[in-house]
Formats: structure tokens, C-alpha cells, sequence
């Protein structure tokens, strides 16, 4: 069974397209192009919040309750 893709699979996925490769991703937005090879295959989950910026992401919280 396939996992759903998460919000920071599509948008490296979005990236990858947007520049016509992994490695001209990497350079437009300055990520080592083999961590957004292990972003977008889901093996790293938590980038910091330079990475997401980068990505064009941004942290969310839930509230506790």
C-alpha cells in the first residue's frame, strides 16, 4: 500500500518539475541535491525551518489539548 504524499513530498516534487531536475533544484534554491532526493522519497520528515522557507513552506503547530 502506497503512503499518501505529504506537504513537503509535493513540494520538492513541485521543485524538481519547476526546474527540470533534482540537481537544478537544488542549485535554484540552494539544498544539497541528495537531501530532496530523501525529502521527496519521505525518509527525512523534519526539515528545519530554513529548508521549508526554501521549499516555500512554513511550520504549523496544533494546539494541545
Amino acid at each position: 500500500m502506497l503512503k499518501p504524499m505529504n506537504e513537503i513530498q509535493s513540494a520538492v516534487k513541485r521543485l524538481i518539475k519547476q526546474h527540470h531536475g533534482i540537481r537544478p533544484a537544488g542549485r535554484a534554491v540552494g539544498i544539497d541535491p541528495g537531501y530532496l532526493v530523501r525529502l521527496r522519497d519521505g525518509d527525512k520528515l523534519n526539515p528545519g525551518p530554513d529548508v521549508l522557507q526554501k521549499l516555500g513552506l512554513e511550520r504549523r503547530f496544533r494546539p494541545l489539548r
